[in-house]
């Protein structure tokens, strides 16, 4: 039987920020979505937007990146 790791941290590709795999939904290539849960909720529900405006949208406030 193989025994599969799944990593304990992963980079979201979306607001480019380290987060603990909890923040991802299980289900791509190396066991979760490349994108964290709150950047895959923005781009569900506002479709085509660019990824400027996307970053906008998840971190309104915020000027500059900022991991949490």
């Amino acid at each position: 039987m193989k025994s599969e790791v799944l990593p304990a941290v992963k980079w979201c590709s979306m607001c480019e920020c380290t987060k603990p795999s909890s923040e991802f939904f299980k289900n791509y290539r190396d066991g979760f979505s490349p994108y964290c849960k709150p950047c895959s909720a923005q781009r569900k529900r506002k479709g085509d937007k660019t990824k400027s405006e996307l970053m906008a949208i998840v971190y309104p406030s915020e000027k500059t990146k900022v991991c949490s």
